[in-house]
């Protein structure tokens, strides 16, 4: 029993004034007080020890649900690329004549400036021969 509800019990018991049947319902009292406190006691254990476990498992499932998230956007960034490189590839395939390669090397980088890759121009050079002539295709965000 609760300390302090048993001292009262003790001196209701040595208390002559009082009768035997209010004694009796006063200590019927205090067992029930008792008794509620004890149950109160029990339930906010229990919920702290549930607030504990929840919030636990509240931090495993945000962990997770940052690795999913990141793992989607590492998806999502290799589904970007591919894209690009599909439509790089698309493009060089349909060419018919090298000077069709000012539309390639455009289309480059157009989907390298759309990744978000930090560039100034893109280029090929075709038939390089050491102190010869060049042939470029460049793009830049000009052409």
């Amino acid at each position: 029993m609760n300390q302090h509800l048993q001292n009262i019990l003790t001196i209701l018991q040595q208390d002559e004034s009082i009768s035997a049947e209010q004694k009796t319902a006063i200590t019927k009292s205090l067992k029930d007080a008792d008794k509620e406190l004890v149950i109160t006691a029990f339930k906010l254990e229990r919920t702290e020890k549930v607030k504990h476990t929840t919030g636990i498992l509240l931090e495993e499932t945000i962990q997770e649900l940052e690795q999913k998230r990141k793992a989607v956007e590492l998806q999502n960034r290799e589904l970007e690329i591919e894209s690009a490189l599909e439509k790089v590839r698309s493009r060089s395939m349909g060419m018919q004549k090298s000077d069709e390669l000012k539309e390639v090397i455009n289309i480059v980088y157009q989907q390298l400036t759309h990744l978000k890759i930090n560039l100034d121009h893109a280029g090929f050079v075709v038939d390089y021969t050491p102190f010869g002539d060049w042939h470029f295709w460049i793009a830049d965000e000009q052409v």
